[in-house]
C-alpha cells in the first residue's frame, strides 16, 4: 500500500539524484560508483 509507494518514490528520487550528480560533475558513472563503493 502506502509504504510500497513511498519506497518506489524514494528509489526514483535517489536514482534521479545520482544521474543529476553525474550530469553536474560530468564524470563517468563508473568512477563515481567505485568511489561510492
Amino acid at each position: 500500500g502506502k509504504r510500497h509507494h513511498q519506497a518506489v518514490i524514494a528509489l526514483a528520487r535517489r536514482r534521479v539524484n545520482v544521474l543529476w550528480a553525474v550530469v553536474q560533475n560530468r564524470t563517468p558513472f563508473q568512477t563515481r560508483f567505485k568511489m561510492a563503493a
